[in-house]
Order: structure tokens, then C-alpha cells, then sequence
């Protein structure tokens, strides 16, 4: 019995990965799909980005951390202070011409351009601890209890995916994300029971 459910392990993923292709197909918010349909409808890339708040938006968020970076590289401009400088930045920079205070929009950019190398390096190494302290803990664990290690280890992937577009919108589940796999390497190191 065992070997047919093995069997058809890979044809059960394989449908369940096109039914949720399908349905998410039917249920994709409108509003997505004209922003995606936006980057496309320009007659060359740079009339799409000209014409797009939202990339030339991005851009310049982007190349102000990496500027901000470069002129504060080994303390940063200071914890949630990317916001107070980006209008100086932006204007240097000259791609984005809105005048409100925005975010990086990447949370490995705003950490180096806010904290330095200083603060980036322990936040980058804090991420790499919880992680790895995950897939130890999938690893040690024996049968479906290994499913717990995996499962943050998946978690924290997933948002640190998120985190290259996005910046410390969602900061409440990045720490939740980063104490599990903390919490996870303690228990590898525990003797199994």
C-alpha cells in the first residue's frame, strides 16, 4: 500500500501545482493585473519605466539606500532614519519626483544603508543562525516531527523572498519568523528524547 502512495506522490504534486495555478489564474485581483498589463503596454522599456510611479519609485528608493550606504558605510544614517533622508537623496538621484518621505522597499538595503556594515553583517548573520538553527532542527528530528523544521525554515524563505521587494512592512512577522528558527537551533542542540 505504502509503495502506490509513493507512486503517486509525484502525480498528486504535479496536479495539485496546476489546480493552483488555475484557480489562482481565476482569483488574481484586477488591480494586479493592470499593474503587470502597465509594464508592458509602453512601446520600449524606457517609455514603461518613464510612464510607471511605481518603478522609477522603486529605483530610486533603491539607489538612495545603496548612496546612503556608500556615504555612511560603516554605522549607517541611524535605525529608521532611511525615511528623513530619502527626499535629499531622491532629489540628487532624480528619478522619483514625489515629495513624501517612502521606505527602501528592500529590507537588506534599508538594514545596510540605516545600520552600516556594522548592523547589516549581525543582521545578515542573525538571519543565517535562524535559519540554519531550522534546517538543523528538520534535521535531527526524527519522522514528522522533522515537518516543524522544515516548516520555519520555509517560513523564513519565503519572507526573506519577500523581503527583496518589500521593506519592514510586515516587521511583526520578521521577528515572529526569526525567533522561531532562533528558538529551533536551541532545540537541535537538545539531546533527542
Amino acid at each position: 500500500m505504502r509503495t502506490k502512495i509513493r507512486s503517486l506522490t509525484p502525480l498528486l504534486g504535479t496536479a495539485g501545482v496546476c489546480a493552483a495555478i488555475a484557480l489562482g489564474s481565476v482569483v488574481v485581483p484586477s488591480s494586479l493585473t493592470q499593474r503587470v498589463d502597465a509594464l508592458t503596454d509602453g512601446t520600449t522599456a524606457t517609455s514603461s519605466f518613464r510612464d510607471n510611479n511605481s518603478l522609477r519609485g522603486r529605483t530610486s528608493e533603491n539607489l538612495a539606500a545603496l548612496h546612503m550606504w556608500r556615504d555612511h558605510p560603516l554605522l549607517g544614517v541611524g535605525p529608521d532614519n532611511f525615511e528623513v533622508h530619502y527626499g535629499a537623496y531622491s532629489t540628487a538621484i532624480g528619478i522619483d519626483q514625489r515629495p513624501e518621505a517612502r521606505g527602501a522597499h528592500n529590507l537588506y538595503l534599508e538594514a545596510f544603508a540605516e545600520l552600516g556594515l556594522l548592523g547589516g553583517v549581525a543582521f545578515l548573520t542573525m538571519i543565517w543562525l535562524s535559519v540554519s538553527g531550522a534546517w538543523r532542527l528538520r534535521a535531527r528530528l526524527p519522522g514528522r516531527d522533522a515537518l516543524l523544521g522544515e516548516g520555519i525554515a520555509v517560513a523564513l524563505g519565503a519572507f526573506l523572498i519577500c523581503a527583496l521587494t518589500l521593506h519592514s512592512a510586515y516587521a511583526r512577522y520578521e521577528w515572529v519568523f526569526l525567533g522561531l528558527g532562533l528558538a529551533a537551533a536551541r532545540l537541535a542542540r537538545r539531546p533527542v528524547r
